[in-house]
C-alpha cells in the first residue's frame, strides 16, 4: 500500500479517536462545490462557524448538523452535505457541497378562487378559477433575492411584481423588498350567512379595484431570528351595487377607502425542516396598524396582534408529535367586513373546511400524532436529464390529529351560528412529502357537528 494512503488512514484514525474523546479542533479552511448560481458568502452565511475557529470536536459535530439544515432551509438547495475533513492530528478542512435548485419557474396559473380546494370541489364551478402566467425567479442574482412577476385573469385578476433582497449590507442582516399589486374581481363575498361566504356579481362589472403599494425592511441578526418593517399603502373601490346590499362593506356606506399600514413581525424559527418540521419550535408575533388619518376617507380605528407558536418532538425513531397554539386579538371592535378575517382563511379547525367564522379574536390549537410509514428516501430517475429534478426525495406519514378553537364575534353572530362557542375537530390522515417543499395531505376528519368528510390539503399540517 502506498506511502501516502497509509499516512492519510492514520489521520482518519487519529481524527476519530481523538473526536471520541472530544478533543478539540481549528477550522484551517472551507471547500464549497456545488454552487453554479449562489454566491459563497450567502451560504455561508448560514454555517455556524468560520475559518480558524477551535471548537470541541462534539461541538463541531452538532454545529455541522445544524448547518445542514441551515442551508436546506433557505429553500436554495435540494441537498446539502457538509463534512469535516482531517488534514493533521488538530486541524480539519469543511468539505461543503450543494445541489441547487431550478430556480427561474415561468408558469402557468391555475387556480381555484376558494379557500381551499375542498369549498370548490362542491361546486366544481370552473367560473371560479384563475389563469394566467407568472415568472418567480428565485435566486434572482446569486443572493437568495427574489424576482416576481404576475400577469393572471379570470375570476381574481391580477397583476403583481415585487423584488425581494435579503441582504445587503456587509454583515448580512439588513435586507428589503419592494412590491406593487393591482387586484380586481367581478365578483365578491359582501356577507356571511350560516358561516358560508354570500357572493354578488353583476356581470362584467368590477366588485371591487385594488391598489397595493408596499415597502419592507427585514433585520436579521442571527440564523434563527428575523424582523420584518412594512409600510403599505392600499386604495381601495367597491361598486355602489355593494354598498347598498351592505353598507358596512367598507362602513358606513362608503364606497372607497385610502389607508396607509404599518406592520411588524418578529419570527424566531428552530424547526430542523421549514417545509415539513419534526423537531424544534416556530414562535412568530405580529402588529398591524390599519389606518392613520392622512387622507378624507381613510380607514382609521383599526388595528390586531397576533401570535403563534408550534413545537415539534421527536418522540422514537419513527413516532413524532406536534402541537401549535395561534392567537388573533383585535384592539378594536368594529371594522368593515372587507379586512375581517377569522377562522376559515389561513387558519382553520380540520373538519370545518366548509365553513369560514368571522371573528374579531380567536384562539386556536391543532395537535398531531404522526408515524413515518416510509423514511426519507431519494429516488434517482436516470431518464431525467436535468439534475435538479432528476433526484425525488420523498417520505411518506399516516397521523392522528385533534383541533380546537374559539372564535368571538361581535358583529356578524347572529347569522352565524358557529362563532362564539368551541369548535372541535379530530381524524386520521396520509403525508407525502417530496422536493421543493411539495406537500400532499389527505385527510378524514370529523367535526362537533358529526359531520364526516375527506379533505384534501397541499400544506404541512401545522
Amino acid at each position: 500500500m502506498p506511502l501516502k494512503v497509509i499516512t492519510f488512514l492514520l489521520l482518519v484514525l487519529s481524527f476519530s479517536n481523538a473526536r471520541s474523546q472530544d478533543s478539540t479542533v481549528v477550522i484551517h479552511g472551507f471547500i464549497l462545490s456545488g454552487n453554479e448560481k449562489t454566491i459563497p458568502k450567502i451560504i455561508y452565511r448560514e454555517i455556524l462557524f468560520t475559518a480558524n475557529d477551535t471548537l470541541s470536536s462534539n461541538d463541531l459535530n452538532e454545529k455541522i448538523i445544524q448547518s445542514q439544515k441551515n442551508l436546506i432551509n433557505t429553500r436554495l438547495f435540494n441537498f446539502a452535505t457538509i463534512k469535516a475533513v482531517p488534514i493533521n492530528l488538530t486541524e480539519v478542512v469543511i468539505q461543503v457541497v450543494v445541489e441547487e435548485r431550478w430556480y427561474i419557474w415561468p408558469s402557468p396559473i391555475f387556480e381555484l378562487a376558494e379557500t381551499n380546494f375542498n369549498t370548490w370541489w362542491l361546486t366544481k364551478d370552473f367560473s371560479r378559477t384563475n389563469y394566467g402566467a407568472f415568472i418567480n425567479w428565485k435566486n434572482f442574482r446569486g443572493r437568495n433575492d427574489n424576482l416576481y412577476v404576475k400577469l393572471r385573469f379570470g375570476y381574481n385578476q391580477e397583476f403583481r411584481v415585487s423584488y425581494r433582497f435579503p441582504y445587503f449590507n456587509k454583515k448580512q442582516s439588513i435586507g428589503m423588498g419592494l412590491s406593487f399589486d393591482y387586484f380586481q374581481q367581478k365578483e365578491i363575498a359582501i356577507g356571511t350567512l350560516d358561516n358560508k361566504r354570500t357572493f354578488i356579481s353583476t356581470g362584467d362589472e368590477n366588485m371591487r379595484q385594488e391598489y397595493h403599494y408596499k415597502a419592507q425592511g427585514f433585520y436579521r441578526k442571527n440564523i434563527f431570528t428575523e424582523h420584518l418593517a412594512e409600510i403599505r399603502l392600499t386604495n381601495t373601490v367597491v361598486s355602489d351595487t355593494v354598498t347598498k346590499l351592505n353598507p358596512q362593506y367598507l362602513l358606513n356606506g362608503s364606497n372607497k377607502i385610502d389607508y396607509i399600514s404599518f406592520i411588524y413581525r418578529i419570527k424566531k424559527d428552530h424547526r430542523d425542516a421549514v417545509a415539513y418540521p419534526l423537531d424544534g419550535y416556530l414562535a412568530e408575533a405580529l402588529f398591524q396598524k390599519n389606518g392613520f388619518g392622512l387622507f378624507d376617507n381613510s380607514l382609521n380605528q383599526l388595528a390586531y396582534i397576533t401570535g403563534s407558536f408550534k413545537k415539534f418532538i421527536p418522540i422514537t425513531d419513527r413516532w413524532y408529535s406536534g402541537a401549535s397554539f395561534t392567537q388573533k386579538l383585535s384592539l378594536y371592535q368594529k371594522e368593515p367586513y372587507y379586512t375581517q378575517r377569522g377562522l376559515g382563511y389561513s387558519d382553520f379547525v380540520r373538519g370545518y373546511e366548509y365553513y369560514v367564522i368571522d371573528a374579531q379574536q380567536y384562539s386556536l390549537v391543532k395537535t398531531n400524532l404522526k408515524f413515518q410509514l416510509v423514511k426519507p428516501r431519494v429516488k434517482t430517475l436516470n431518464f431525467v436529464k436535468i439534475k435538479q429534478f432528476s433526484k425525488v426525495p420523498y417520505s411518506i406519514y399516516t397521523n392522528v390529529f385533534f383541533d380546537a378553537a374559539y372564535a368571538t364575534d361581535k358583529l356578524y353572530n347572529q347569522q352565524n351560528q358557529l362563532a362564539n362557542k368551541w369548535l372541535t375537530g379530530i381524524g386520521v390522515g396520509i403525508d407525502f412529502v417530496t422536493y421543493y417543499d411539495k406537500v400532499l395531505r389527505v385527510e378524514l376528519s370529523r367535526n362537533h357537528l358529526n359531520e364526516t368528510g375527506i379533505f384534501i390539503h397541499f400544506k404541512q399540517p401545522l
